[in-house]
């Protein structure tokens, strides 16, 4: 009889928290070039964050210069990090990874505005010449 009160409780407070959050589909991603990355990394006007949604051990290995980490698991709607920003730009390892598109859906349905998910990630940043940097001790 208990389990069945636990469950009943379990399923109620899970159609409760979904109930406030937006359905957030493929064609409601916006996907960034490199070309396009660079721009708004380097506008004046713009506070644009850069998400590494990798391992704490990929990121060690090497990321987007000025990224910050955030693993996929860990995204919050009540991230200071993310709260001021004017875009965010959330990217991966590569093209068979969907850490990216995963993570620009989870930030959609917080509510977030202006993701941007840079498919390829590091593949396509290294491919460009870009450089990666580590994590400073």
């Amino acid at each position: 009889m208990k389990y069945r009160f636990l469950l009943a409780v379990l399923v109620l407070v899970g159609m409760i928290g979904c109930k406030g959050s937006p359905k957030v589909s493929d064609q409601d991603l916006q996907q960034i070039e490199y070309p396009k990355l660079l721009e708004l990394r380097e506008s004046p006007k713009l506070t644009v964050v850069i998400v590494d949604v990798r391992s704490a051990a990929q990121y060690a290995q090497g990321h987007l210069p000025n990224a910050i980490h955030i693993p996929l698991a860990e995204l919050d709607y009540r991230d200071a990090r993310l709260g001021n920003a004017d875009a965010v730009v959330v990217y991966a390892g590569g093209w068979t990874e969907f850490l990216s598109p995963a993570a620009a859906k989870k930030l959609l349905a917080m509510g977030y505005k202006n993701i941007y998910d840079f498919r390829g990630g590091i593949e396509i940043w290294k491919a460009y010449g870009g450089k990666l940097t580590t994590p400073q001790k």
